[in-house]
């Protein structure tokens, strides 16, 4: 399990708040507030508002889903404020070791899930996502 974790922090490290726009890490940092004032430090205003994902991996070996994605679909906007508007969700991915095991963690996974958030290929009802369901799904 330990060489599955390092695999994963690999891929993209764990416990931080990572942002997506266009496909592409544009930051990372420890937590939502820090994320927001590194975008108003760094970024340049964008002319229209964007869509972006903030990605978050938790990791709990005691529990069955061992692993845990948390894909939040958000707006960046020309203020440079990222939050979610009316057309924006989220959803919980989840992998069992054996899931693990059986597809390993890769970034295509992430990119996948955000795929199936922005294009509404999974269920928001549901309280969470298989990866084996996601890939499933986005496989055809």
């Amino acid at each position: 399990m330990d060489k599955i974790i390092k695999d994963i922090n690999n891929v993209l490290q764990t416990k931080i708040t990572h942002m997506f726009v266009g496909g592409e890490i544009v930051a990372s940092e420890k937590s939502s507030i820090l994320l927001k004032k590194y975008i108003k430090d760094n970024f340049e205003s964008p002319k229209k508002d964007l869509k972006g994902y903030l990605i978050r991996i938790s990791i709990d070996e005691k529990e069955k889903n061992v692993v845990s994605v948390n894909c939040v679909q958000v707006t960046l906007t020309p203020k440079l404020f990222i939050g979610p508007k009316d057309d924006d969700a989220f959803q919980i991915f989840t992998y069992t070791e054996k899931e693990l095991l059986d597809n390993g963690f890769k970034m295509s996974h992430i990119k996948k899930m955000m795929k199936a958030v922005k294009n509404n290929l999974v269920s928001f009802e549901k309280p969470s996502i298989s990866i084996t369901q996601l890939l499933k799904k986005t496989s055809k």
